[in-house]
């Protein structure tokens, strides 16, 4: 599983890096996500900067939409981007229990010991 301070392998963007950061310390004792997992989440946080980037971006430049020849407003190039990259990186990290509907459907590894008892494995034991 993962240790406490684990830093990024590759380049992530200030937004990209923030959110690895808050991933890993919040998935430290989840025992959901191992070393060999820490590439595909720096993927998504990559998508997730590459989404905050270009929301600053429409944010200084007001061009979330663009007006066509027949005068109809449409989403811009860069909102589809960044919807794209944010739905990327919403899809990664889900596998990953960051929201509470995914935690539900997320189990960590049980041993033994600790497995949940069957009622009807103990009723059909009883009855054989």
């Amino acid at each position: 599983y993962i240790r406490n301070g684990v830093q990024p392998k590759r380049e992530l963007g200030e937004y990209g890096k923030e959110e690895f950061l808050r991933l890993t310390r919040a998935l430290e004792g989840s025992k959901t996500i191992t070393e060999i997992d820490l590439s595909a989440l720096e993927s998504a946080c990559k998508y997730y900067d590459a989404h905050c980037q270009l929301e600053d971006n429409m944010l200084d430049v007001n061009s979330r939409f663009e007006m066509t020849d027949k005068g109809n407003m449409i989403l811009s190039p860069w909102s589809i981007e960044s919807k794209r990259c944010f739905e990327i990186y919403l899809k990664t990290v889900l596998q990953y229990g960051v929201t509470p509907l995914a935690r539900t459907r997320i189990v960590g590894s049980v041993g033994d010991k600790e497995k949940p008892k069957d009622p009807m494995e103990q009723l059909l034991k009883k009855l054989g």
